[in-house]
């Protein structure tokens, strides 16, 4: 902070797992956030990407009360149907997923909420692609990183089939991106004529780029 640094941004595959013990002390994820936002200066705290497996209630309180932690959360549900997730060896189901959006969103109401969404995961049948729809829609997502399924050697996945066309991989992708275009476009239009904090990360000729 002492050489101007304004965002730290801590980072994991499943960065809310963090469980540190030392000299018979342990310190949790929340804990971890609570000390960082106890350091002096003017910055912002985010994290990415978390887990749903532990995500839990008391990490649920510390974002909502570390002043320092912008209202941004990158949460991966993968797919909407839980048949799907239990091939993707996601130890969660879709209805645990909603209760932890309700009550963060409960906690922060300004939250912007992101996910990751993988389509055409093997065995992908139409009706369970129709899941991911629903949870979509009902969620409204501010952003979604959403892949074609393809295999990765050294993966349980490798093993199973790649059954699903890339037509059909790429028909049912444009439909996600879409209900996205169509969710960012309403939560944009409630920020006209508001201003907002910016941090600056790039400037391209006469325009600034930057995030709130």
């Amino acid at each position: 902070m002492k050489k101007g640094a304004k965002e730290i941004w801590l980072l994991g595959q499943n960065v809310n797992s963090y469980n540190f013990s030392e000299k018979g002390k342990t310190i949790k994820f929340p804990d971890l956030l609570r000390q960082i936002n106890e350091i002096n200066g003017d910055f912002w705290i985010r994290f990415t990407s978390s887990h749903p497996k532990d995500f839990s209630d008391d990490l649920i309180t510390a974002i909502s009360e570390c002043e320092k932690f912008k209202p941004y959360l990158n949460l991966p549900i993968q797919a909407g149907d839980n048949e799907i997730l239990k091939k993707m060896n996601r130890p969660y189901k879709v209805s645990d997923y909603k209760k932890i959006i309700e009550k963060v969103r409960a906690k922060i109401p300004d939250i912007a909420i992101s996910t990751d969404i993988i389509v055409g995961f093997s065995g992908e049948m139409e009706k369970q692609f129709k899941n991911t729809e629903k949870i979509f829609k009902e969620i409204a997502f501010d952003m979604a990183y959403i892949s074609e399924y393809s295999p990765r050697s050294g993966t349980t996945a490798f093993k199973l089939k790649d059954d699903v066309s890339k037509q059909e991989k790429a028909r049912r992708r444009k439909i996600l991106e879409n209900l996205l275009i169509k969710n960012s476009m309403e939560k944009n239009k409630k920020l006209l004529d508001k201003k907002e904090r910016v941090l600056i990360y790039e400037q391209r000729k006469n325009e600034l780029i930057g995030k709130s």
